[in-house]
């Protein structure tokens, strides 16, 4: 099937080679075939209008379930896969509209090469039938499934094809990888600059209570265990406890600090224990182990005494990196007026634009004017700890041999058969009629 997920509010578009009973089992299991093809009464939204039913909505969202756990992610999630069943609604619709309908022999084709029907490598009819048999299937039903998958992978298939490179596009692709640069990066970072500025102590109480979750602190567990392969023997241990004897031979792990080191039947027991009820037996694989819960403290909040230093030299860096920027661009103005800056620098030779690029946020427009401009000074650009100012003071021109050119050749066409798809699919988007219902998505 189709996976589409947006970046930078762009569609990338991965198509799977073949589609197999073993995914679609799984779409049925989350609801009925004619759902997912024909759509329910229930709409998350309307694409020129066809339903995406409220049923197709959760079962896509049934991957993700972990992450929707995180209030962080699980709104960026619900849209893409809203997006996901758009796309793959208005795609169906355009193969049908452009004649890219699968035949019923590709659909047999597909059939027969699933292993799911398969005995000793070979296609077999009868366990085709008793395996949709076997799961309330009708074959009409998950064949109809395949020709609607197919069909979409022949119009992608057709627009991924016609997708070619110019030589224009060809030479102006592998610039980047011809020319190296020599120069010196200058870098003007936060100690570079010097303030005079002393926060009062309103200032840092201010920071605290509106920056106040920062300083939560989570919950903290000292637990004490002592493993054993012999019951009795950990019934002892647990019995000298219960009595305020502590016997030797323990290990101590700190929660949460440690909690990968447990296995997920101590980290639910652990999570059992109490004040009330600090001690525990249990099995865990071949052995006993005993539980103790030595210390605990609740989550909470840092003492505003304990973070009035953290919260000064933040407040210090503040001020420093707003003052920076100034800075940063005055070192610019002076390198292209050709004077001298006190600033420190890395010096590079021979050196590719990419492996600059990966240092510091270069604009696109600006990788374009370093490789053809005659320019020699650029900047500043962010870097991970302040600026940097790039003084470039020669260029080279290296070759390729026919390998190194044909495999960048290949990932620029892949690159730009990408792009053709996110617009193609932008393109359908905004000239198709679509109806969002977000009250029932936001009730999921």
């Amino acid at each position: 099937m189709f996976s589409f997920i947006q970046r930078h509010r762009k569609f990338l578009v991965v198509t799977v080679s073949v589609v197999s009973f073993a995914f679609f089992l799984w779409l049925f299991l989350a609801g009925s075939v004619q759902d997912i093809l024909r759509g329910k009464r229930a709409c998350v939204a309307v694409v020129n209008g066809t339903c995406i039913s409220l049923r197709d909505y959760r079962m896509e969202l049934l991957p993700y379930s972990q992450f929707l756990k995180n209030e962080e992610m699980e709104g960026m999630i619900k849209e893409q896969v809203l997006d996901s069943l758009i796309v793959r609604e208005l795609l169906y619709q355009k193969a049908l509209e452009m004649g890219f309908v699968a035949s019923d022999e590709e659909v047999i084709d597909t059939i027969k090469s699933d292993p799911t029907f398969q005995e000793g490598g070979v296609f077999s009819a009868s366990k085709y039938r008793e395996v949709l048999e076997r799961n309330n299937l009708e074959p009409a039903q998950y064949e109809e499934y395949l020709k609607k998958m197919l069909s979409i992978q022949k119009l992608v298939s057709f627009i991924s094809n016609s997708v070619y490179i110019t030589e224009k596009e060809k030479q102006a692709n592998l610039l980047p990888y011809t020319t190296l640069l020599t120069g010196k990066l200058y870098l003007i970072t936060p100690d570079s600059v010097k303030i005079s500025y002393e926060p009062t102590d309103a200032e840092l109480l201010n920071y605290y209570h509106q920056h106040r979750e920062e300083f939560k602190r989570p919950e903290k567990r000292v637990v004490r265990l002592w493993e054993t392969p012999q019951r009795d023997e950990a019934l002892n241990i647990y019995n000298q406890l219960k009595s305020s004897k502590v016997p030797t031979g323990y290990r101590e792990v700190i929660l949460p600090q440690q909690e990968a080191e447990l296995s997920p039947v101590l980290r639910a027991e652990i999570t059992r224990l109490s004040s009330k009820e600090p001690y525990t037996v249990t099995k865990d694989g071949d052995k006993f182990v005993v539980l103790w819960l030595y210390s605990w403290e609740p989550s909470g909040y840092e003492d505003f005494n304990n973070v009035k230093d953290k919260i000064k030299q933040l407040l210090v860096q503040q001020k420093r990196l707003e003052k920076l920027q100034d800075v940063a661009q005055s070192a610019y103005k002076d390198l292209k007026e050709g004077k001298q800056i006190d600033y420190r620098y890395l010096a590079f030779s021979d050196t590719p634009i990419s492996q600059l690029a990966s240092l510091m946020k270069i604009p696109q427009e600006d990788l374009v004017k370093l490789l053809v401009s005659k320019e020699t000074v650029f900047g500043p650009y962010a870097i991970a700890q302040g600026y940097a100012v790039l003084k470039i003071e020669s260029k080279t021109t290296k070759s390729l041999d026919d390998k190194q050119q044909k495999d960048l050749i290949k990932d620029i066409l892949s690159l730009k058969t990408d792009s053709v798809l996110n617009y193609y699919l932008e393109s359908l988007k905004k000239r198709a009629k679509i109806t969002i219902n977000r009250d029932l998505i936001t009730g999921q």
